[in-house]
């Protein structure tokens, strides 16, 4: 019981922390790419920006010149 009630807290949390700082973020970031915001990159953020760019080469090598 004590497992839901930490997922239950867990789920809270998201919602009444997480969520105001992610759409505060979007917002200030509007439709820019996130590459020509000139983010710092942490280590633990290596395999999701290589990710990014493999996607967006991906994504122009499809639509083409």
């Amino acid at each position: 019981m004590k497992s839901i009630n930490r997922r239950v807290v867990a789920a809270d949390a998201r919602k009444t922390e997480d969520l105001p700082m992610l759409e505060a973020q979007q917002k200030n970031m509007g439709d820019k790419d996130l590459a020509t915001l000139k983010p710092v990159w942490l280590p633990g953020d290596a395999a999701g920006a290589k990710a990014r760019g493999i996607l967006k080469r991906m994504i122009a090598e499809e639509e083409g010149p």
